[in-house]
């Protein structure tokens, strides 16, 4: 292979892959950097078990920022909900809005063909119930409102109450 095209990054770490097991090294090793491939596990670590134990907003909060995702100001996320770590960058939530606890957002699934992500969008001013879950690919208009336990598929307009499994105007 050729280490001058910039897919290779981990030079020294692949001639040693191949130097004790003779066999070319696997694609996810010349693909992401060292650095990457450190500190994937490191967030997962810190964004499942970590940030959502911790009894302090504020510090959640900041934590979730330093992590990657995009937060507005006077956020409230509860305890123990998951935010999906996978691409923090496609999550953002706006000013004024409270996520009550034990809430999952997700961006990325399995589609019949390949693994697709898509962002989710939390407008200002929303209120998401507990234990509710928001699927890749939503947006949630400014002042809506999330019932608890709710699942939401598709996008939810302004000033508009869903509730339900899938998620419904009432």
């Amino acid at each position: 292979m050729d280490y001058s095209t910039p897919v290779l990054k981990n030079r020294l770490l692949v001639d040693l892959y191949r130097m004790i097991f003779r066999k070319d090294a696997p694609y996810w090793l010349r693909r992401k950097s060292l650095l990457h491939l450190f500190f994937t596990p490191v967030r997962k670590f810190c964004v499942v078990i970590i940030i959502p134990s911790l009894p302090f907003n504020g510090l959640r909060i900041l934590l979730y920022r330093l992590m990657g995702f995009r937060i507005g100001s006077n956020v409230f996320i509860g305890m123990k909900c998951f935010l999906d770590d996978t691409h923090p960058e496609l999550i953002s939530i706006g000013d004024n809005t409270t996520i009550s606890f034990l809430c999952t957002l997700i961006v990325h699934g399995r589609t019949r063909s390949s693994w697709e992500t898509a962002p989710v969008r939390i407008e200002d001013n929303v209120y998401v119930g507990a234990n509710s879950i928001i699927l890749k690919g939503v947006t949630i208009g400014r002042n809506a409102v999330i019932g608890a336990g709710s699942v939401v598929t598709k996008d939810v307009a302004e000033y508009v109450i869903v509730a339900g499994n899938p998620a419904k105007p009432l």
